[in-house]
């Protein structure tokens, strides 16, 4: 049985303050977004964020990109 209550330090860290958002895509655009996410070894939330903020403006997300995954955005 699962203990009451939030546990300290379980979990991923915080990536701030957030809006979640839902909607749907057509198919081929899922799949090509779907592949550069695999790409770039990032999560559908992560991916969406990242265009969002290139596009609007703000903070990248996710905020600590690994070596292979910034060359694969700057190119």
């Amino acid at each position: 049985m699962a203990r009451p209550g939030p546990s300290k330090g379980a979990g991923r860290p915080s990536k701030g303050d957030r809006h979640l958002i839902t909607t749907r895509v057509p198919r081929e655009v899922y799949r090509r977004f779907e592949t550069e996410g695999i790409a770039l070894d990032l999560s559908n939330s992560e991916l969406v964020a990242l265009i969002l903020a290139e596009r609007y403006g703000g903070p990248a997300v996710p905020a600590a990109l690994d070596t292979d995954q910034a060359e694969l955005l700057a190119s």
